[in-house]
Protein backbone atom coordinates (compact mmCIF):
# COMPACT_ATOMS: atom_id res chain seq x y z
CA UNK A 1 0.00 0.00 0.00
CA UNK A 2 3.03 2.43 0.96
CA UNK A 3 4.72 1.70 -2.51
CA UNK A 4 1.27 2.36 -4.48
CA UNK A 5 0.89 5.74 -2.37
CA UNK A 6 4.77 6.75 -3.41
CA UNK A 7 3.66 5.83 -7.18
CA UNK A 8 0.86 7.71 -6.95
CA UNK A 9 2.51 10.73 -5.85
CA UNK A 10 5.09 10.53 -8.27
CA UNK A 11 2.79 10.56 -10.91
CA UNK A 12 1.10 13.30 -9.59
CA UNK A 13 4.18 15.19 -9.27
CA UNK A 14 5.23 14.37 -13.35
CA UNK A 15 1.27 15.59 -14.46
CA UNK A 16 2.14 18.81 -12.54
CA UNK A 17 5.34 19.63 -13.97
CA UNK A 18 3.78 18.08 -17.45
CA UNK A 19 1.11 20.45 -17.00
CA UNK A 20 3.27 23.58 -15.82
CA UNK A 21 5.62 22.99 -18.74
CA UNK A 22 2.72 22.85 -21.21
CA UNK A 23 1.32 26.10 -19.70
CA UNK A 24 4.38 27.93 -20.00
CA UNK A 25 4.70 28.00 -24.11
CA UNK A 26 1.15 28.79 -24.22
CA UNK A 27 1.72 31.60 -22.33
CA UNK A 28 4.89 32.74 -24.35
CA UNK A 29 3.17 32.38 -27.41
CA UNK A 30 -0.11 34.41 -25.85
CA UNK A 31 2.20 36.96 -25.18
CA UNK A 32 4.50 36.83 -28.37
CA UNK A 33 1.39 37.13 -30.58
CA UNK A 34 0.39 40.73 -28.76
CA UNK A 35 0.63 43.95 -30.11
CA UNK A 36 1.99 46.59 -27.39
CA UNK A 37 1.73 50.41 -28.93
CA UNK A 38 3.28 53.03 -27.21
CA UNK A 39 3.99 56.68 -28.21
CA UNK A 40 7.88 57.24 -28.73
CA UNK A 41 8.13 60.65 -29.77
CA UNK A 42 5.45 63.37 -30.22
CA UNK A 43 5.61 67.44 -31.02
CA UNK A 44 2.70 69.75 -31.53
CA UNK A 45 1.51 68.49 -34.49
CA UNK A 46 2.55 64.80 -34.81
CA UNK A 47 3.14 61.66 -32.95
CA UNK A 48 5.60 58.86 -33.52
CA UNK A 49 3.84 55.05 -32.84
CA UNK A 50 5.91 52.52 -31.86
CA UNK A 51 5.03 48.23 -31.65
CA UNK A 52 6.02 44.89 -31.24
CA UNK A 53 6.30 43.13 -33.98
CA UNK A 54 4.86 39.45 -33.20
CA UNK A 55 6.44 36.34 -35.73
CA UNK A 56 4.85 35.84 -39.15
CA UNK A 57 3.05 38.91 -39.42
CA UNK A 58 3.67 41.25 -42.10
CA UNK A 59 1.40 43.66 -42.42
CA UNK A 60 -0.11 46.58 -39.41
CA UNK A 61 -2.91 48.91 -39.85
CA UNK A 62 -3.05 51.97 -38.03
CA UNK A 63 -6.56 53.37 -37.08
CA UNK A 64 -6.81 56.79 -35.71
CA UNK A 65 -9.90 58.52 -33.74
CA UNK A 66 -10.71 62.15 -31.97
CA UNK A 67 -12.65 59.82 -29.58
CA UNK A 68 -11.46 56.72 -27.24
CA UNK A 69 -14.32 54.11 -27.64
CA UNK A 70 -15.85 54.76 -31.20
CA UNK A 71 -14.83 56.93 -34.69
CA UNK A 72 -11.57 54.74 -35.82
CA UNK A 73 -10.62 54.93 -39.36
CA UNK A 74 -7.53 53.12 -40.87
CA UNK A 75 -5.41 55.99 -41.62
CA UNK A 76 -2.26 53.51 -42.51
CA UNK A 77 -1.02 50.09 -43.23
CA UNK A 78 3.26 48.92 -42.96
CA UNK A 79 4.78 46.31 -42.04
CA UNK A 80 7.01 48.40 -40.06
CA UNK A 81 6.67 48.40 -36.05
CA UNK A 82 6.70 51.67 -36.35
CA UNK A 83 4.41 54.92 -37.86
CA UNK A 84 4.95 58.76 -37.82
CA UNK A 85 1.58 60.55 -38.20
CA UNK A 86 1.79 64.19 -39.09
CA UNK A 87 -0.05 67.24 -39.51
CA UNK A 88 -2.33 67.32 -36.62
CA UNK A 89 -4.16 69.56 -35.11
CA UNK A 90 -2.86 70.65 -32.09
CA UNK A 91 -5.74 71.64 -29.99
CA UNK A 92 -7.27 68.26 -30.36
CA UNK A 93 -6.74 64.93 -29.15
CA UNK A 94 -6.24 61.90 -31.03
CA UNK A 95 -6.31 58.00 -30.43
CA UNK A 96 -4.61 55.67 -31.91
CA UNK A 97 -4.77 51.58 -31.63
CA UNK A 98 -2.94 49.07 -34.36
CA UNK A 99 -4.93 45.67 -35.63
CA UNK A 100 -2.71 42.83 -37.49
CA UNK A 101 -3.89 39.09 -38.28
CA UNK A 102 -2.39 35.87 -38.74
CA UNK A 103 -3.92 33.23 -39.94
CA UNK A 104 -7.64 33.52 -38.66
CA UNK A 105 -6.64 35.31 -35.86
CA UNK A 106 -6.83 39.15 -35.06
CA UNK A 107 -4.90 40.80 -33.20
CA UNK A 108 -5.84 44.17 -31.52
CA UNK A 109 -3.45 46.46 -29.62
CA UNK A 110 -4.05 49.03 -26.57
CA UNK A 111 -4.88 52.48 -27.38
CA UNK A 112 -2.86 55.36 -26.70
CA UNK A 113 -2.94 58.79 -27.32
CA UNK A 114 -1.74 61.81 -28.60
CA UNK A 115 -2.64 64.83 -26.41
CA UNK A 116 -3.49 68.29 -27.48
CA UNK A 117 -1.06 70.98 -26.58
CA UNK A 118 -1.73 73.43 -23.65
CA UNK A 119 -0.27 76.36 -22.60
CA UNK A 120 0.63 80.15 -23.89
CA UNK A 121 2.95 80.01 -26.74
CA UNK A 122 1.89 83.65 -27.95
CA UNK A 123 4.59 87.06 -28.14
CA UNK A 124 5.82 87.74 -24.60
CA UNK A 125 4.76 84.61 -23.01
CA UNK A 126 5.55 83.77 -19.46
CA UNK A 127 8.06 80.57 -20.70
CA UNK A 128 9.63 83.76 -22.04
CA UNK A 129 8.97 86.94 -23.25
CA UNK A 130 11.71 87.76 -25.43
CA UNK A 131 11.65 84.26 -26.91
CA UNK A 132 11.28 84.24 -30.84
CA UNK A 133 8.71 82.48 -32.86
CA UNK A 134 10.97 79.95 -33.61
CA UNK A 135 12.01 79.28 -30.00
CA UNK A 136 8.06 78.77 -29.10
CA UNK A 137 7.81 76.46 -31.06
CA UNK A 138 10.11 74.32 -29.82
CA UNK A 139 9.56 74.86 -26.61
CA UNK A 140 5.66 73.84 -27.32
CA UNK A 141 7.46 70.89 -29.39
CA UNK A 142 9.11 69.85 -25.96
CA UNK A 143 6.31 70.28 -23.64
CA UNK A 144 4.12 67.87 -26.37
CA UNK A 145 7.17 65.14 -26.20
CA UNK A 146 7.29 65.53 -22.60
CA UNK A 147 3.44 65.06 -21.22
CA UNK A 148 3.10 62.55 -24.46
CA UNK A 149 6.02 60.14 -24.07
CA UNK A 150 6.63 60.62 -19.82
CA UNK A 151 2.78 61.13 -18.75
CA UNK A 152 0.53 57.95 -18.52
CA UNK A 153 -3.42 58.75 -18.21
CA UNK A 154 -3.27 57.28 -14.37
CA UNK A 155 -0.62 59.13 -13.22
CA UNK A 156 -1.75 61.56 -9.66
CA UNK A 157 -1.08 65.26 -9.25
CA UNK A 158 2.03 64.28 -7.19
CA UNK A 159 3.23 61.91 -10.30
CA UNK A 160 2.92 64.36 -12.71
CA UNK A 161 4.79 67.31 -10.55
CA UNK A 162 7.56 64.67 -9.60
CA UNK A 163 7.79 63.89 -13.59
CA UNK A 164 8.08 67.12 -14.20
CA UNK A 165 10.48 68.00 -12.06
CA UNK A 166 13.02 64.89 -13.30
CA UNK A 167 12.87 65.72 -16.35
CA UNK A 168 14.49 69.34 -16.18
CA UNK A 169 16.89 68.19 -12.94
CA UNK A 170 17.89 65.22 -15.38
CA UNK A 171 18.13 67.42 -18.51
CA UNK A 172 19.33 70.84 -17.40
CA UNK A 173 22.30 72.63 -16.14
CA UNK A 174 22.76 75.79 -14.12
CA UNK A 175 24.43 78.15 -16.61
CA UNK A 176 27.09 80.10 -15.50
CA UNK A 177 25.34 83.52 -16.94
CA UNK A 178 21.82 85.00 -17.55
CA UNK A 179 23.26 86.95 -20.67
CA UNK A 180 23.34 84.15 -23.59
CA UNK A 181 21.85 80.98 -24.55
CA UNK A 182 18.44 82.22 -23.41
CA UNK A 183 19.14 80.72 -19.53
CA UNK A 184 16.46 82.94 -18.32
CA UNK A 185 13.62 81.34 -20.80
CA UNK A 186 12.23 77.59 -20.78
CA UNK A 187 13.98 77.74 -24.50
CA UNK A 188 17.02 78.15 -22.44
CA UNK A 189 16.12 75.15 -19.93
CA UNK A 190 14.52 72.47 -22.15
CA UNK A 191 16.29 73.13 -25.86
CA UNK A 192 19.49 74.49 -24.77
CA UNK A 193 19.46 72.22 -21.70
CA UNK A 194 21.34 75.32 -19.58
CA UNK A 195 19.56 77.82 -17.45
CA UNK A 196 19.20 80.14 -13.97
CA UNK A 197 16.44 80.10 -11.93
CA UNK A 198 14.11 82.00 -14.11
CA UNK A 199 14.56 79.44 -16.91
CA UNK A 200 13.92 76.29 -14.95
CA UNK A 201 11.23 78.04 -13.49
CA UNK A 202 9.28 79.28 -16.99
CA UNK A 203 10.12 75.97 -18.05
CA UNK A 204 8.62 73.67 -14.95
CA UNK A 205 5.08 76.14 -15.57
CA UNK A 206 5.51 74.90 -19.46
CA UNK A 207 5.54 71.75 -18.20
CA UNK A 208 3.01 71.85 -15.68
CA UNK A 209 0.41 73.96 -17.83
CA UNK A 210 1.26 71.00 -21.17
CA UNK A 211 -0.04 68.35 -18.38
CA UNK A 212 -2.92 70.45 -16.88
CA UNK A 213 -1.45 70.72 -13.71
CA UNK A 214 -2.21 75.23 -12.27
CA UNK A 215 1.54 76.32 -11.46
CA UNK A 216 2.73 79.63 -11.37
CA UNK A 217 5.50 81.72 -11.87
CA UNK A 218 7.40 83.35 -8.45
CA UNK A 219 9.55 86.44 -8.84
CA UNK A 220 11.26 87.65 -5.39
CA UNK A 221 10.60 90.82 -4.00
CA UNK A 222 13.42 93.20 -2.92
CA UNK A 223 13.06 92.45 0.67
CA UNK A 224 14.10 89.07 0.09
CA UNK A 225 17.63 87.51 1.00
CA UNK A 226 17.81 87.30 -3.07
CA UNK A 227 15.33 89.72 -4.71
CA UNK A 228 16.72 88.10 -8.32
CA UNK A 229 15.60 84.70 -7.33
CA UNK A 230 12.59 82.50 -9.36
CA UNK A 231 10.55 79.80 -8.29
CA UNK A 232 7.04 77.58 -8.98
CA UNK A 233 4.14 77.72 -6.81
CA UNK A 234 2.26 74.17 -8.05
CA UNK A 235 -1.41 72.64 -6.85
CA UNK A 236 -0.85 69.09 -5.65
CA UNK A 237 -4.43 67.67 -5.08
CA UNK A 238 -6.26 70.33 -3.03
CA UNK A 239 -3.71 72.22 -1.85
CA UNK A 240 -0.78 74.22 -2.91
CA UNK A 241 3.20 74.61 -2.55
CA UNK A 242 6.11 76.03 -3.52
CA UNK A 243 8.51 74.18 -5.77
CA UNK A 244 12.07 75.46 -6.68
CA UNK A 245 13.67 73.50 -9.27
CA UNK A 246 16.70 74.87 -9.82
CA UNK A 247 17.80 75.30 -6.11
CA UNK A 248 17.29 71.71 -6.37
CA UNK A 249 19.32 70.51 -9.01
CA UNK A 250 22.01 72.50 -7.79
CA UNK A 251 21.64 71.13 -4.13
CA UNK A 252 21.70 67.77 -5.46
CA UNK A 253 19.06 67.01 -3.63
CA UNK A 254 14.83 68.26 -3.12
CA UNK A 255 15.91 71.01 -0.34
CA UNK A 256 12.83 73.08 -1.58
CA UNK A 257 10.41 70.55 -2.88
CA UNK A 258 6.23 71.50 -1.78
CA UNK A 259 7.38 73.94 1.11
CA UNK A 260 4.95 76.13 2.56
CA UNK A 261 4.74 79.57 3.20
CA UNK A 262 6.27 79.57 6.22
CA UNK A 263 9.46 77.19 5.53
CA UNK A 264 10.18 79.66 2.08
CA UNK A 265 9.86 82.47 4.90
CA UNK A 266 12.31 80.91 6.84
CA UNK A 267 15.10 80.30 4.18
CA UNK A 268 14.41 84.51 3.47
CA UNK A 269 12.15 84.55 0.54
CA UNK A 270 9.70 87.23 -0.14
CA UNK A 271 7.43 87.15 -2.98
CA UNK A 272 3.99 89.25 -3.43
CA UNK A 273 1.60 87.44 -1.62
CA UNK A 274 -1.12 88.92 -2.16
CA UNK A 275 -0.92 87.95 -5.87
CA UNK A 276 -1.09 83.92 -5.52
CA UNK A 277 -2.74 81.19 -3.83
CA UNK A 278 -1.43 80.79 -0.29
CA UNK A 279 0.78 77.28 0.77
CA UNK A 280 -0.21 76.27 4.30
CA UNK A 281 1.67 73.43 4.93
CA UNK A 282 4.93 71.23 3.69
CA UNK A 283 3.59 68.36 2.06
CA UNK A 284 3.04 65.51 4.13
CA UNK A 285 5.24 62.52 2.50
Amino acid sequence: MKLKKQRLFVSIIAMTVAVSGMLFPMKAAAAERSVNLKVSNASASSVVLKWNKPKQIKSYQVYRSTKRTSGYKKIASTGKGTFKDSGLREQKTYYYKVTAKKSNQKFTSNIVSKVKVRGDYKKGTVYGPSMTESQRKQVKNAAAKFVNTKIKPDMDAYEKVEAAHDYLVKRCEYADSSRKNGANSAWGALIYQEAQCSGYSRAFKALCDAMGVKCHYVHATENAVNPFHQWNIVQVGSQYYHIDVQCNDSSGFRAIYLASDKTMKKIGLRWKTSQFPKCPKDYAF
